[in-house]
């Protein structure tokens, strides 16, 4: 079963040191391009499928260094009848999802989203990339905190009932790094949360900004979520500016994205990814607790130029999707610093675990069902076309002339599929049970 989260967000990373004006409860910074409004999604493996086992109760055992317990204010709920703008949806099949609104409540739905019950957790407030849903009635989040609000613990809840209730998971440090050292600690953004099956999940937070600077923490919890420890930070693997996420295909093994390109640092040249023969993909094979090994994507055509030889320029992953068993997509961008400086955007797919990859110039919004199976929205200067894929990316068919400038989608079949556009200031939720040849919107309402 497919699970895709798909998140429209605001990218703002200043130049240098933020100011205390520059950021709001509407401006939610993630380390993705800032070139288009563009979704900060990662699938999980459905080799996470439920079973009998049941997730760990919130048992709290003594330990040698008590750790301060956090609390947060709870939302207002949503009222029956209210209407919402829906900013992240993840369905699990033809009824069953759960979403993010505009005001970070937490949503599910039974009917393919139509209506939609309020089940937030009983305190904080929460974005997409701090939700991760396993099935229709498991689920785990964590809130965030604003800039310049830091904290010394935060935990996670977790649901087995579709967020009818929920427990937590014991407090942790967000302010040490891996081992015990104190970090600067300025506030509480989450890049990602993501389990690959029941027990076996990461949390990748950053905590801290500052004069091109980040504080990136990298959690894992084996026991469901009842507990989590730090495994990595930036003193160590995680030492580019903006932290992506991961993709996994077990629970030890998988990659890593990351990048400082908003920052332009220029640095690396050209010639160094030529002489190398590919991209360097960061990997893991224990979990996370290290990212020593790589996997080199496929070297594109368009980095070979003559003319960019001896150029300078800033890449780095921006997406990092696990999209099946065995079925990895990773999206990396180069800008290359030319006059005027040239910009690439490439989607790199595997379906056999990481042994071979194909690539392609990407649009930033693909959508892959299984291996063989996508879409995306693809733009030019005169026209907006809705494509599909049914050979993994190798080539892309029109489906039809649409009118969105920018779009977000998560299917569930061949047929049946969500998607969030935007025209202008406008955006619509719209649902296609066609494979997209036709779409209806749909205006969600809260229910009891």
């Amino acid at each position: 079963m497919k699970r895709l989260f798909i998140a429209l967000v605001i990218l703002f990373i200043p130049a240098c040191g933020p100011s205390r004006d520059a950021f709001s409860t509407a401006t939610i910074p993630v380390p993705i391009m800032a070139t288009s409004t563009s979704e900060r999604i990662i699938a999980p493996s459905p080799t996470a499928q439920a079973t009998d086992t049941p997730l760990p109760q919130n048992t709290v055992s003594p330990t040698e260094t008590e750790v301060p317990r956090t609390t947060q204010a709870a939302l207002t709920r949503l009222q029956p009848g209210e209407n919402v703008t829906i900013s992240d949806i993840q369905m699990l099949d033809a009824e069953n999802g759960w979403a993010l609104e505009s005001k970070y409540h937490i949503l599910h739905t039974q009917d393919g989203g139509n209506t939609w019950q309020d089940v937030t957790p009983p305190q904080g407030t929460y974005m997409a990339s701090g939700f991760f849903a396993l099935d229709s009635k498991t689920a785990w989040a964590t809130f965030f905190t604003e800039f310049y609000q830091p904290i010394p613990s935060a935990f996670v809840w977790y649901t087995l009932d579709g967020g009818q209730s929920w427990q937590s998971s014991q407090p942790f440090p967000v302010n040490l790094d891996r081992e015990g050292k104190s970090v600067p600690n300025d506030y509480y953004r989450l890049q990602q949360l993501y389990f690959v099956d029941r027990q076996n999940g990461w949390l990748l937070v950053d905590v801290y900004y500052g004069m091109h600077s980040t504080r990136l923490l990298l959690f894992r919890t084996q026991d469901g979520g009842k507990t989590w420890a730090v495994i990595n930070d930036h003193y160590h693997d995680l030492y580019k500016a903006a932290g992506i996420g991961v993709a996994f295909i077990n629970p030890e093994e998988g990659w890593y994205g990351q990048n400082d390109i908003r920052f332009q640092w220029i640095s690396l040249r050209i010639d160094e990814i030529l002489e190398t023969g590919g991209w360097k993909l960061p990997k893991t094979l224990d979990g996370g607790r290290s990212f020593t090994e790589f996997t080199l994507l496929p070297l594109p055509a368009e980095l070979r130029k003559p003319q960019f030889a001896g150029k300078s320029a800033d890449c780095g992953e921006t997406r990092m999707l696990t999209i099946a068993p065995s079925v990895i997509g990773v999206e990396w961008t180069c800008w290359i610093y030319t006059e005027p400086r040239q910009d690439y955007s490439f989607y790199a797919l595997t379906s056999d675990n990481g042994q071979s990859w194909h690539s392609w110039l990407a649009t930033g919004n693909e959508f892959f069902l299984n291996a063989q199976t996508g879409w995306r929205l693809s733009t030019s200067a005169n026209t907006q076309e809705l494509q599909q894929t049914s050979d993994g990316g190798i080539n892309w068919l029109p489906v039809k002339s649409v009118a969105w400038q920018a779009a977000q989608f998560d299917f569930v079949s061949e047929q049946v599929g969500w998607a969030i556009v935007q025209n202008d200031n406008a955006t619509a939720f719209i649902r296609t049970t066609d494979g997209g040849k036709t779409w209806d919107e749909i205006n969600p309402v809260i229910t009891q």
